[in-house]
């Protein structure tokens, strides 16, 4: 990349190597901090970016500035939120070829004293079955897309020929204090 690299929470996003530019990108949680920046390059690159977020005031700030950023409010913490996004982007990006599962949040809590589950709940929700739940909602369109999936679709897992496509982290060692 020959532009100055632009910057998310210090992180220069000029180690983004493949060139994206023609996608159509979902980015969750993507009105502040990393999704933000990562919404701004990639419109920059001439991709069609959609953030979804939580909260309106940031979305309408989002799309002032960046007028060819689509925003839709969306609260991933409940299904029916999640289900709904979905049936929107079909009608109204039906070549949505890249999901990134950015939105998270983290509770803080005290582990030395007992932690309401609730709490524990939330997190999850958000961290771990919204965007599941939301892959597996866009998987047949990711699917049905002209490029492959940047998702972690089923259907393309035991394909060699997307192999390159899909990463894995690798296994972390076991903790010992």
């Amino acid at each position: 990349m020959t532009d100055a690299p632009h910057r998310a929470g210090g992180v220069p996003l000029s180690i983004m190597k493949t060139e994206l530019r023609g996608r159509t990108v979902l980015i969750t949680g993507g009105t502040s901090g990393i999704g933000r920046a990562l919404a701004e390059e990639l419109d920059r690159r001439g991709n069609t970016v959609i953030v979804c977020g939580q909260r309106t005031d940031r979305l309408a700030e989002l799309r002032e500035r960046h007028p060819g950023i689509a925003v839709h409010q969306c609260d991933l913490a409940l299904d029916d939120h999640r289900q709904r996004l979905a049936d929107q982007l079909a009608k109204e990006f039906p070549s949505l070829d890249m999901v990134v599962n950015n939105a998270g949040i983290q509770l803080r809590s005290d582990v030395s004293r007992p932690i309401d589950p609730a709490r524990l709940r939330a997190e999850t929700d958000v961290n771990l079955i919204a965007p599941t739940h939301l892959t597996s909602l866009l998987a047949g369109q990711l699917a049905g897309s002209r490029v492959p999936p940047s998702s972690t679709s089923p259907r393309h897992w035991r394909s060699r020929r997307w192999s390159r496509w899909l990463t894995t982290a690798p296994p972390r060692p076991p903790y010992t204090p």
